[in-house]
C-alpha cells in the first residue's frame, strides 16, 4: 500500500467517475485532496474543494493559487476532467465547433492546469502529474475522431512535460483507460457498449476504482522512476 501522508493532490473532474474514485483512494492513502469540478462538492477539513471550469484559464490560475495559499503546496495533480464530445459521425461530418469544445476540455485544459502547477512544483522541489487520456488515443475510433485526437494531444503534452521538467524533480505520466463504467458514457448506446465489451479480453468494463489505483500508484514513490509513460489500463483491449 502506498503511503501519501502529508501529500497534497489536486484532482480535476473530481465530482464523479474516475476523478471521484481517485479522490477517495488518495484520502484512504493519507493524502490531502483538492477537488475541482463544475458542480459543488462538499468536503471536510483538511480537504478542499472548489467549483472550477477547467476551460477558463483565469479560473484555473485562481484555483491553483488558492490551493497553494491554503495548503502550502501541491505535490500532485490529476487531470481527470474530460468529455466524449460529439460522437457517432464520420470525420467529414463532425461539427467543427463541437470538436473545438472537445479539445478545450480534453487538451487545452490539461495544458492550462500544468502551466499553472509546473512552476510551483519546480520551485517546491518536484511533484507528480497524471493526465487521464484514453486508449482511444492509441488507435482509430470511428465516430470518435475529436475525442481520440484530443486525448492523443494530451499524451503529447504529457511526454513533452516529462522531458522538460524531469530534471526539476517533476514526473509526468498519462493513464489510458478503456471502457470504464462512469457517467460520461451514459449517452453511449447499448449496442456500442456491447461492441466494446466484446473487444475486451477480460470480458468486462473497468470500475472507476481500478483506474484510480493506477493513478495513485503513479503519484506515489513506488513509481519514483516512472515518467513520460503512457500506461494503458483497458483489460487487454489494445493488446
Amino acid at each position: 500500500m502506498t503511503d501519501l501522508d502529508g501529500r497534497v493532490v489536486a484532482v480535476t473532474g473530481a465530482g464523479s467517475g474516475i476523478g471521484l474514485a481517485t479522490v477517495a483512494l488518495l484520502r484512504e492513502r493519507g493524502a490531502t485532496t483538492v477537488s475541482w469540478d463544475l458542480s459543488p462538492i462538499e468536503v471536510e477539513a483538511p480537504h478542499r474543494a472548489a467549483v472550477l471550469d477547467v476551460t477558463d484559464e483565469g479560473a484555473v490560475a485562481l484555483a491553483v493559487s488558492d490551493a497553494i495559499n491554503d495548503l502550502g503546496r501541491l505535490h500532485g495533480l490529476v487531470n481527470c476532467a474530460g468529455t466524449l464530445g460529439h460522437t457517432g459521425d464520420r470525420l467529414a461530418d463532425q461539427p467543427l465547433n463541437r470538436a473545438r469544445t472537445t479539445f478545450e476540455v480534453n487538451t487545452h485544459a490539461v495544458l492550462s492546469t500544468m502551466q499553472q502547477v509546473l512552476p510551483h512544483m519546480v520551485a517546491s522541489g518536484g511533484g507528480a502529474i497524471v493526465n487521464v487520456a484514453s486508449n482511444a488515443a492509441l488507435g482509430a475510433r470511428p465516430g470518435l475522431a475529436p475525442y481520440s485526437a484530443s486525448k492523443a494531444a494530451s499524451i503529447a503534452y504529457t511526454r513533452t512535460a516529462a522531458r522538460e521538467y524531469g530534471r526539476h524533480g517533476v514526473r509526468v505520466n498519462a493513464v489510458c483507460p478503456g471502457g470504464t463504467a462512469t457517467p460520461m458514457v451514459g449517452d453511449v448506446t447499448e449496442e456500442s457498449m456491447e461492441r466494446v465489451t466484446r473487444a475486451i479480453p477480460l470480458g468486462r468494463w473497468a470500475e472507476p476504482s481500478e483506474i484510480a489505483a493506477t493513478i495513485v500508484f503513479l503519484l506515489s514513490d513506488e513509481a519514483s522512476y516512472v515518467s513520460g509513460a503512457t500506461l494503458v489500463v483497458d483489460g487487454g483491449a489494445t493488446a
